[in-house]
């Protein structure tokens, strides 16, 4: 039996889907009127997968300001437009928990309005806007997870 090489970037992408799964926030803002904004934001103390974060997808790291309770600094990965695509892009084949966020705000994003808000399709980004921030406010999505059997190695 022959044994699977993975990448150095395999490895990253998977790490860092993981990271996601479970740190971070796939989100939809609405700049001005009709126009949506997919965002990524990722908040640890840990800044260095933050780094990698930034290294691989561009967007932008900070130190927070606050502390958390026990004393320790916050930090936070932000990307947005292309970035956030991008970023939902590569990491979509290895996210788990966040994959139906990722696949809405990608098509979500697909849908390029023309100028001065007549365009027909605003609604349907809407209603994919809607679903994304739908599933960032329901609880209990994990049990889609555990319910679906895991695939032998």
């Amino acid at each position: 039996m022959m044994k699977k090489e993975f990448s150095k970037r395999d490895i990253d992408m998977a790490y860092l889907a993981g990271i996601l799964d479970g740190e971070g926030c796939i989100r939809v803002r609405n700049v001005v009127k009709n126009k949506l904004c997919l965002v990524v934001t990722v908040q640890q103390t840990d800044e260095e997968p933050l780094i990698l974060f930034k290294a691989y997808f561009g967007g932008s790291l900070r130190r927070k300001s606050k502390l958390t309770t026990g004393g320790l600094q916050v930090f936070r990965y932000y990307a947005s437009r292309r970035n956030a695509v991008r970023l939902l892009e590569q990491l979509s084949p290895y996210l788990i928990i966040k994959k139906s966020r990722a696949d809405l705000g990608i098509k979500m994003s697909s849908i390029k309005l023309s100028h001065g808000g007549k365009d027909s399709r605003i609604g349907e980004k809407w209603k994919l806007a809607k679903q994304l921030v739908s599933l960032n406010s329901s609880k209990g999505g994990i049990s889609k997870i555990i319910t679906t059997p895991i695939p032998p190695s």
